[in-house]
């Protein structure tokens, strides 16, 4: 599907606009509407695939650039997100040293995200809420001896990280 759209775009926007285009369309409109959407409820917990900075934000990042590049370089279509990052540093789209650190960040909110779900049995991508579970998280994500305030601190940073990469590269040229 992201090659069609690629091709689409490639088709209907004048010479110049697909760039213009398509960053609007991922940044303004799809992944500020699934950021909104995550946060309704009033849930105060960090969403580690949804939120500012979570998986979704690489993913988006990934696909955007690919969105934009792919229709001239179809070397960059590729399905798995770290294949992909290193395609993009390949082809000069990112640093190979932010692609390096975004493949660590980004495998850390995966394994995030597996915990969770084994913690609750189901799909899930919000920390609990409950300090126990929090703890609990926190202990098998980086041993046994660390609080749920440090893990915290650790995944909030790698948020932030994400999202100053997705804020720096997925902008009109």
């Amino acid at each position: 599907m992201l090659l069609f759209i690629g091709v689409l775009y490639g088709n209907l926007a004048p010479d110049g606009a697909v760039a213009k285009d398509a960053f609007a369309v991922i940044r303004e409109g799809m992944r500020d509407k699934a950021v909104v959407s995550s946060s309704e409820g009033g849930h105060t917990t960090i969403d580690v695939k949804n939120g500012r900075g979570g998986i979704r934000d690489i993913e988006f990042l990934v696909q955007g650039l690919q969105l934009i590049h792919g229709p001239d370089r179809a070397e960059l279509i590729e399905g798995n997100t770290l294949t992909a990052l290193d395609l993009l540093s390949d082809a000069a789209l990112l640093p190979r040293e932010v692609v390096e650190q975004s493949k660590e960040d980004y495998a850390f909110l995966r394994r995030t995200e597996h915990y969770l779900q084994l913690l609750e049995d189901r799909q899930v991508h919000r920390l609990p809420k409950d300090p126990d579970e929090l703890a609990a998280l926190a202990k098998r994500m980086m041993g046994m001896e660390e609080s749920p305030e440090g893990f915290v601190r650790e995944l909030r940073g790698r948020m932030e990280r994400i999202r100053g990469v997705y804020a720096s590269f997925l902008t009109p040229v």
